[in-house]
């Protein structure tokens, strides 16, 4: 949401009303985002109560508690040119800033910057894990990543942990920033996988069966939500398997990309 102000200026209004000593008349030339305006005069209602006066862009009436929800809404840009129209905003600054860090992020950076909440803001909303590099996942438990051919087949090569066993786990870092996303996983159903198990920071996010008569593509997808704004880890965990009990390795799992982008 993008709120430019063109021209502001501040021109302060004593109301005898003593439940409301700390109105404020704020007078805008322009604002250009018609959703912000729509925004402020819904939350200048809700607090002042005055209901039954008309607000106009050029006497919008707001109190303390209407700026804080708001930025809850802006970007960094919006502000810097929200606290930059007068002193009183710009000594609030800190607080503008941890609101929108805890609702919009997910959790507040000690000291409360401008430039803390733009490194936020710049958090990449995609994510790409090729498993047929060894290198982005670490082996959490069982053997270490080795290539291999999926069934046999000398064109569907990737990594994975060989030979297979009960328990195998690896992990991955993830940077995202906080949202909805969907998660989708490529790679080959054959009949020795096993079932695979996927984690997001400690909790469980879903589980996918691999194992199928026949060697084959596939690609299984879920929701994901992260809860703030950082780096996570991804999890997955083979523990279980639907395969043959004949099979002496039931636990194979071979994928070829995991991507995360904006759900």
């Amino acid at each position: 949401m993008l709120v430019t102000f063109i021209t502001v200026w501040f021109q302060v209004d004593v109301i005898s009303n003593k439940d409301f000593p700390y109105m404020q008349h704020l007078n805008l030339m322009h604002v250009a985002s018609s959703r912000a305006w729509s925004a402020l005069r819904a939350m200048a209602c809700c607090q002042t109560g005055f209901v039954d006066r008309p607000l106009q862009r050029q006497n919008l009436i707001l109190c303390a508690g209407v700026l804080q929800p708001l930025s809850a809404c802006l970007s960094v840009q919006d502000l810097v040119r929200l606290c930059a129209c007068r002193v009183q905003l710009h000594h609030a600054t800190q607080d503008l800033v941890r609101t929108a860090m805890r609702e919009q992020h997910g959790f507040v950076v000690s000291g409360c910057a401008l430039g803390d909440l733009r490194a936020l803001e710049d958090a990449p909303m995609r994510c790409e894990i090729n498993c047929r590099r060894h290198e982005v996942r670490k082996v959490r438990q069982g053997s270490a990543l080795r290539k291999i051919f999926v069934g046999s087949a000398a064109h569907l090569a990737t990594q994975a942990q060989c030979p297979p066993a009960c328990g195998d786990a690896w992990s991955a870092r993830i940077e995202l920033k906080r949202g909805q996303y969907n998660l989708e996983l490529e790679g080959w159903l054959n009949p020795s996988h096993g079932v695979l198990s996927l984690f997001l920071d400690g909790s469980p996010l879903a589980d996918f069966d691999w194992s199928s008569p026949r060697t084959q593509r596939c690609t299984h997808a879920t929701q994901l939500h992260v809860r703030w704004t950082g780096v996570h880890c991804i999890l997955a965990r083979t523990d279980r398997s639907n395969a043959a009990l004949s099979r002496k390795r039931r636990f194979w799992m071979c994928l070829r990309n995991i991507c995360i982008t904006v759900g």
